[in-house]
């Protein structure tokens, strides 16, 4: 048994009369201090699962086991303290307070735990120079680079000393050297402070850097497999998916480039969000060249 259990999980959605169902019986199981990504198109239903794991959400059927606990059984009052002490989360949107400093924002999650001041200020001190910002201590996350505020973020995930980290989409907006730090930190996490972690990426290039690699398809989990550096050819479906990717990115791009010519999207909001793909979309092409696939994205 792993320290993550997860059998038959189903997790639907009703909004009226509509159902949409997002995980449709997924099991899979995570060993204590393994580095595990999960990857999938868009609406796979990865940060579903990762949510669900992390106590954010419950599922419509199934069991999900953690560190010894069964989450369908904690109580709401439980369930606010496994997230306080049991899992460290790193969201996409990195959830920083901008007027609080880097010092303060990792402080956060052991106010909330009771903890005192001097043990609070000795961990944000020793997290942050771990994380390589000891000499950002008191810039707030609007003066840092994304890949300072990202490992801000980790630090403060790590704050309670949660055995579990869970980060959903940690490099999807960094740029390849910020989002190799990224990933060098959290395999850090697993290593020197024997952490287990699971992060949900598109980015092929970054999942490979973990222990195992889980894709996730329409709510099911297709394969589970050890990445390596011809794991493409033991894995039909990894080109395949990397050239799906690349196209949904493409199919993104045109609808943002509709919505802003109609008046639905502000600049602002268009830029940034193009920037991303574009930096999702170099990643991936960069990948399907090593592989020999380039100029051939569209074959089906």
């Amino acid at each position: 048994m792993g320290i993550i259990n997860a059998s038959d999980l189903v997790k639907v959605y009703s909004s009226n009369s509509l159902e949409v169902q997002a995980l449709r019986g997924v099991s899979l199981s995570v060993e204590k201090k393994e580095f595990v990504s999960i990857m999938g198109p868009s609406g796979s239903g990865k940060s579903t699962l990762l949510n669900i794991i992390g106590a954010v959400d419950a599922p419509t059927a199934g069991v999900v086991e953690v560190n010894g606990q069964i989450l369908n059984n904690l109580t709401e009052k439980e369930q606010d303290f496994y997230r306080l002490t049991t899992i460290g989360y790193v969201f996409q949107d990195l959830n920083l307070i901008p007027t609080l400093t880097a010092f303060e924002n990792v402080q956060l999650p052991m106010i909330a735990l009771g903890k005192s001041k001097y043990i609070r200020r000795k961990r944000a001190e020793d997290l942050l120079t771990l994380v390589g910002l000891a000499d950002r201590f008191s810039h707030n996350p609007d003066q840092m680079s994304g890949g300072e505020r990202q490992r801000v973020a980790i630090a403060a995930a790590l704050a309670n000393d949660p055995p579990i980290i869970l980060a959903d989409e940690p490099t999807g907006v960094l740029d390849t050297v910020n989002a190799l730090q990224v990933i060098g930190y959290l395999r850090d996490t697993v290593e020197e402070l024997e952490k287990t972690v699971i992060i949900v990426t598109h980015d092929p290039s970054m999942a490979r850097k973990t222990d195992r690699i889980y894709q996730i398809q329409d709510g099911r989990i297709d394969s589970g497999y050890v990445p390596s550096d011809d794991d493409y050819v033991s894995s039909k479906s990894y080109d395949q998916f990397l050239r799906d990717r690349v196209n949904e990115i493409k199919e993104n791009l045109v609808t943002i480039d509709a919505r802003v010519a109609d008046g639905k999207m502000d600049g602002p909001a268009y830029c940034n969000e193009r920037q991303q793909l574009l930096n999702q979309l170099q990643v991936l092409e960069a990948e399907l060249s090593r592989l020999g696939f380039i100029g051939k994205i569209k074959d089906r």
